[in-house]
């Protein structure tokens, strides 16, 4: 097996850390195991779900706008994020966090928790607990539901004068909605299809080849 160690890798870790948010539902039967307490910040924080699928449509992302999928299972502690150029994957119980490269048929290491995080952080659902300091700062945002991929989400909508309008929503604690318009250009991840399936073990280890 081969270990992936360039700018590519460094590259990944940084941009993951972009800032999504989402909502969550009042019907949630599941109870999360790893709340994460004494961590006051949300990146970081565990799904409400014990595993899915989860196909993001993209916007404004890449040229051709590929879809993204992510498989989850644990409430998060494993993840498989899989994207036009690269695939992640963590299993934080066995402290595997790489990063595929399929085009190379190589991969980049990093630490578990850090890559889990890192994932968690793009599509854990933020906006209920942030809503009343958004409050704040944007006096105009609002708050809703808006049914995505078969589940009622909350969605919450505001904007900064003058430059950005924004939009999140989500379902417990995974993100269906992030949009983003500013400068006369549109981001968007929207989820497309959603399950809470079983996934596969070998979703979640570093496939023969590499």
């Amino acid at each position: 097996m081969t270990k992936l160690y360039n700018k590519f890798g460094y590259l990944l870790i940084a941009t993951m850390f972009i800032a999504l948010a989402g909502c969550s539902s009042d019907d949630n039967n599941n109870v999360n195991p790893y709340p994460n307490d004494d961590d006051t910040s949300t990146i970081g924080n565990y799904f409400n779900v014990k595993s899915g699928k989860v196909v993001y449509s993209t916007n404004g992302i890449e040229d051709d706008n590929p879809d993204v999928v992510l498989y989850f299972d644990d409430y998060g502690k494993k993840l498989r994020c899989e994207n036009l150029n690269n695939t992640q994957i963590v299993d934080e119980d066995a402290n595997l966090g790489v990063v595929l490269y399929p085009e190379w048929m190589e991969y980049y290491s990093t630490p578990a928790a850090m890559l889990g995080s890192a994932v968690r952080g793009i599509y854990h659902f933020t906006m209920d607990d942030l809503y009343e300091s958004y409050k704040l700062v944007y006096p105009d945002i609002t708050k809703g539901t808006e049914t995505i991929a078969g589940k009622s989400c909350n969605i919450y909508k505001w904007s900064v004068a003058g430059f950005a309008k924004y939009e999140n929503a989500g379902w417990n604690g995974i993100t269906f909605l992030y949009r983003e318009e500013a400068l006369g250009s549109v981001q968007e991840w929207r989820v497309k299809e959603f399950s809470e399936e079983s996934v596969s073990a070998d979703k979640f280890v570093i496939p023969d080849g590499y």
